[in-house]
């Protein structure tokens, strides 16, 4: 069924809005899934605040070029990961290719940075955001837990010798 050129044009601002809210961007192509899976992967996004459309180059171009991000390079890639959190749309697209391997991510737009296949199966392989907070939180808090304990242990020695010299 063809889109009157209103529904286009309509398509356009909707995904530029999108482009210029987004902080990643997949690329994908979806050749071989089927509906109930793409709606399942669409769902999985929607829950964390992601989107999964699919849509004509022509059209992702024109999009592009109206949330002015240049030198877009179309792929033959048409279904489009639109992230507003830079690793988590990643982690959750490449958590859903190892069921579904029919999906298949061919370039990505990390925070307005075009990738290749590799960098973002690289990124997807990174911890998540509230994990690195997490861990840097922990980084932070092991030095000052090992010298309380410390001084602890020492405080605990000194109680132990003056309790045994007063025995």
């Amino acid at each position: 069924m063809t889109k009157t050129k209103k529904e286009k044009e309509k398509i356009v601002d909707e995904l530029a809005e999108n482009l210029k809210k987004s902080k990643s961007l997949l690329f994908t192509t979806y050749i071989g899934l089927t509906v109930s899976k793409i709606s399942k992967l669409r769902k999985l996004l929607k829950e964390k605040g992601h989107k999964y459309e699919v849509v004509k180059k022509t059209l992702i171009k024109k999009g592009f070029e109206k949330a002015g991000i240049k030198d877009f390079k179309p792929a033959k890639a048409n279904g489009l990961v639109i992230g507003f959190d830079e690793i988590e749309p990643i982690k959750l697209v490449y958590d859903f290719i190892k069921e579904n391997p029919e999906l298949q991510v061919e370039s990505g737009l990390v925070l307005n940075k075009f990738m290749t296949k590799n960098e973002i199966e690289f990124f997807s392989k990174l911890p998540g955001r509230n994990s690195l907070l997490a861990q840097i939180v922990f980084t932070i808090k092991s030095p000052l837990m090992r010298l309380q304990n410390a001084l602890r242990y020492n405080s605990r020695s000194l109680l132990y010798i003056l309790t045994a010299i007063k025995k």
